[in-house]
């Protein structure tokens, strides 16, 4: 919410939803969006779009009401301007509240702004249920609402888990509408389709099985937790393998919905004591469905304590012959034992027709060699267990696990061995650990010795060092090879069993290699030492030494990767790959006439404190070019080619301006430039930044309109630790200097502007009149005053002004009131962010500013400064957003913060607002303008 107000200024178009009418209502109600994905169905709302679009009505041509409406028809709205004059309206600009218009007033007020119209098939009170709707906010619905999001929303796009658990919960309320909708399913008929009752039932008993069916959906996005009347749960999810799951939990007596669960986990003592209650509960609503069932501590007791070899007959005598595990509607059942003892076992038993595996937890080898051949997915999980047993284990899939175990004599895991994990182990000089290409799974974490691997990656010989870190995984299931601090020996092919490979502190022994593949996606290598051929990402092979570092990451959703390059000296070109969309350079230096050659597929570059030349003559275009450099002035950065860049973004600019304005005539069609320092500003605390700008309000004497001063009562703050990037004189050259370059031709296509990098002066400002297409800037100025403003393009659509206590706390920001006021309008100017010392200026001028929609005011200390006595007319603005330097948690309720909109009041028209907000590292805050109560409160996104 609000973290990129650059959005609203770029915005062109808005989108206005009508909804349809409830039953109630004598007219359909309509809502004013800003962006489709701030009402979180965003994908819902596009596939209504039908391109209707509705141009702003001139406002000066003396166009009468009559015309005014016949526009509206002709752009094919379906209600009558009548119908529509006292719709509630709501804009959503991260969020909002209602307000009464006509669609005259809407169009009229967006100026140069276009309406797109999009009809909504659901009435105002559903969409408001959903788009508020969170994880913490499950909606509630009724049954009419239930019939229209199966009308309209199936297949769920937006919002899916939270709705499907809505609309489980209304099923869970109401059995009598499950039992209606199983009978309408059961009745179902070409001829009544078109009923809402029948949709609903479509929706709801789809037994296609698909991703977006209702059941699949439920069960992707939902765990139940049911409990029974002992309190035992039986769950559809292990807890392992939860991740992002909405929690639902249950009682089994009242369950309405089993028939949606399609895994059910559950012990061998809850199922005896709910047998019966099971079948009516899962298998009494619909027929259609199957379940798949997991039955877990048999050989144990409710109190989770070994049972006697009699009560194990029992059970597992009660098992053969459960009725619920023998239903049709059984398709799959497993069970598992834990630590059984027994060598015995009825033999009726393990002739379940649906029996599909059997897991042995620590049980007896007799136990498990004893399972009948047709029972054919067997597992034995066993911990610590000897050497000399192991080959003792015929029968099934092993997987073994070994905690604080000291292996002494030579061993090779046996064929049928899936899964072998070595934990805080030794394996002692002499004792040869092999591992069979059938494994699976191999994990030996914090352990000294060695391993062999011949027989998997080509691997000869991987010896751990005495490190708490040292680890080997490989996961053939998901594609993961990780090894860390340890020697590697063999000429090492990586094949497609592992795409994703992690290298961390590993080195070759002399005459070995590393070869890499195309099938190898996920690369990291850092902290490594010897040859590795990386052919498929750079062209080449390289000898890495221990500071350098390279990774490999695919891009989601593509089959493009990024590339990061770290300390490394190139002696012989390196070309990356065609897959490659976007690459990181940090500390690199070619030699000679090497080059680093970009791939056609790159738009993305990053080069942080390099000395290098770079081929782009394969590039069309580039989306963004990054450029930091080194604070003492070292290393240049030479492009190959014409370049064609959107964003350019310069770091450090101190010291190398003089390379930047070099580097200006290669790039071409600029549309975003950034000028930011990273040992100026980023790193100086923001807590620390604020402690002067106590000094600005300190008593002053009346100034030319006979203003008042600041309240009295307010002392000088100490300067203390001030954070001066350069001196005042650098500062004058460096403008003069900045301002040749916004005046070169290489600039006039720039539409966003960033000056951050220190304070602007008039050497520098006074040429941005020059850039014609500019439309948002960012920059750090001392003194705000009629020159600056009348220097700004009249294309300007945002202004930030924000940073300058930020920045330096030496160069005390002033308004020049004395002075003229500016002459020119800014008639396009949106979205303005200032620090509060600005707020009486800016409230002076802002009949200069007739499109101001959002302002923010940003307060860089502890306690509200007291401002000026106002003078003239408010400002009347339709968003404020107020950011504090104190965590909003530390506030539980206005009364703290009334002291903040009680001077804001003095300048800014409350009755305005549409929207007001307060903002801090922590949370977000919605406050309602009128009444100063509190309507939300959001934790802030970080990203």
């Amino acid at each position: 919410m609000f973290c990129d107000l650059h959005k609203y200024a770029e915005l062109t178009i808005r989108y206005l939803l009508l909804f349809t009418a409830e039953i109630n209502d004598q007219c359909c109600k309509h809502m004013v969006v800003d962006f489709l994905e701030d009402t979180g169905m965003a994908c819902f709302l596009s596939g209504c779009r039908t391109g209707q679009v509705l141009h702003p009505l001139p406002t000066n041509t003396g166009q009468s009401m009559s015309e005014s409406q016949s526009c509206i028809q002709r752009n094919s709205i379906n209600y009558t301007l009548a119908d529509r004059t006292r719709s509630n309206f709501g804009v959503i600009c991260g969020s909002s509240r209602p307000d009464h218009k006509n669609y005259i007033d809407i169009v009229q007020g967006g100026r140069d702004m276009m309406l797109e119209i999009i009809n909504v098939p659901l009435p105002e009170s559903l969409f408001h249920k959903i788009m508020y709707s969170s994880e913490k906010n499950i909606p509630e619905f009724t049954f009419d609402d239930m019939c229209l999001i199966a009308m309209h929303l199936f297949p769920l796009q937006d919002k899916a888990g939270i709705i499907v658990y809505g609309m489980c919960a209304h099923l869970q309320k109401n059995l009598d509408l499950v039992w209606r909708l199983k009978m309408c399913g059961d009745r179902a008929s070409k001829n009544n389709r078109s009923d809402k009752l029948q949709r609903l039932a479509e929706v709801v008993f789809d037994a296609s099985g698909s991703t977006n069916s209702f059941r699949q959906l439920v069960n992707s996005n939902i765990a139940f937790a049911i409990k029974d009347g002992l309190n035992e749960t039986a769950e559809t999810i292990a807890k392992d393998n939860l991740s992002g799951h909405l929690c639902y939990s249950v009682g089994l007596n009242e369950l309405s919905i089993g028939f949606l669960v399609k895994n059910l986990i559950m012990t061998c003592s809850y199922l005896m004591n709910n047998e019966y209650i099971l079948v009516e509960k899962f298998f009494g609503r619909a027929n259609g469905f199957s379940l798949d069932v997991q039955v877990t501590a048999i050989g144990m007791s409710l109190e989770k304590t070994f049972i006697s070899n009699e009560m194990l007959t029992y059970q597992l005598i009660f098992l053969s012959q459960c009725g619920f595990l023998s239903s049709k509607n059984i398709a799959n059942v497993t069970l598992v034992f834990n630590r059984v003892m027994s060598w015995f076992y009825p033999p009726h038993f393990f002739y379940m027709e649906n029996l599909s595996g059997v897991i042995c937890d620590s049980c007896a080898i007799g136990f498990i060699n004893s399972m009948p051949e047709h029972v054919r997915n067997v597992k034995a999980v066993l911990v610590n267990q000897s050497m000399e047993m192991i080959d003792f284990f015929f029968r099934g899939l092993l997987y073994l696990k070994y905690a604080n175990y000291a292996f002494s004599i030579d061993f090779v895991f046996p064929c049928h061995t899936r899964t072998v994990k070595i934990l805080d182990s030794a394996i002692k000089k002499g004792a040869n650990l092999s591992f069979n290409e059938e494994c699976e799974h191999i994990l030996v974490s914090n352990t000294t010795g060695s391993i062999y691997l011949s027989s998997i990656t080509g691997l000869n010989e991987v010896v751990f060092k005495e490190h708490h870190e040292a680890l080997f995984e490989l996961c053939t299931s998901k594609g993961l090879l990780t090894i860390r601090h340890a020697y590697v020996e063999g000429a090492v092919c990586f094949c497609t069993k592992a795409s994703k490979i992690t290298l961390d502190h590993v080195q070759l022994f002399p005459d070995s290699e590393m070869l890499f593949f195309n099938e190898n996606e996920h690369i990291s290598i850092s902290e490594c030492e010897g040859l590795m051929d990386l052919t498929p990402y750079i062209g080449t092979g390289l000898h890495l030494l221990k500071h350098m570092k390279i990774r490999v990451i695919p891009i989601r959703n593509t089959s493009l990767n990024h590339t990061e390059l770290c300390n490394i000296n190139i002696y012989t070109s390196i070309e990356l790959g065609s897959k490659n969309r976007s690459v990181t350079l940090r500390n690199i230096i070619t030699e000679g006439r090497a080059q680093v050659v970009i791939s056609g597929a790159c738009n993305e570059i990053e080069i942080h404190t390099c000395s290098c030349s770079i081929d782009v003559r394969k590039v069309k275009s580039f989306h963004r070019i990054m450029i930091c450099f080194a604070e003492n002035e070292s290393g240049t950065v030479d492009f190959v080619g014409e370049v064609v860049v959107y964003k350019l973004d310069v770091r450090n600019v101190y010291r190398n301006l003089h390379k930047i304005a070099l580097l200006l005539t290669r790039f071409k069609k600029i549309k975003q430039l950034q000028f930011k320092s990273e040992y100026g500003v980023e790193y100086c605390e923001k807590s620390k930044r604020s402690t002067y700008v106590a000094e600005l309000f300190a008593p002053r004497k009346k100034a030319a309109g006979g203003n008042t001063a600041a309240s009295p009562g307010r002392s000088r703050t100490k300067r203390r630790g001030a954070q001066s990037s350069v001196s005042a004189k650098s500062n004058t050259a460096a403008n003069k200097e900045l301002g040749v370059m916004l005046s070169a031709t290489a600039t006039n296509s720039i539409k966003r502007l960033d000056l951050t990098f220190d304070v602007i002066t008039r050497h520098c400002y006074r040429h941005f009149n020059k850039l014609l297409n500019l439309e948002i800037l960012k920059v750090v100025v001392q003194n705000i005053s009629g020159e600056f403003f009348d220097s700004l393009p009249r294309t300007i659509k945002m202004l930030d002004i924000s940073e300058t206590l930020r920045h330096d706390k030496n160069r005390l920001p002033c308004c020049q009131v004395r002075h003229s006021y500016p002459n020119s309008m800014l008639n396009m100017l949106g979205v303005l962010v200032i620090d509060e010392i600005f707020l009486p200026y800016i409230s002076r001028i802002s009949h200069l500013m007739p499109a101001l929609r959002i302002l923010k005011i940003c307060f860089t200390d502890e306690l509200l400064p007291g401002f000026p006595v106002p003078f003239g007319k408010k400002l009347q603005v339709r968003s404020l957003i107020v950011e504090i330097t104190e965590k909003l948690t530390c506030y539980p309720n206005i009364a703290v913060l009334e002291i903040y909109c009680s001077s804001l009041s003095r300048y800014i028209d409350f009755e305005s607002l549409r929207t007001f907000v307060f903002i801090s590292s922590d949370e977000c805050m919605q406050i309602c303008p009128s009444s100063r109560k509190i309507l939300s409160r959001e934790q802030r996104s970080t990203h």
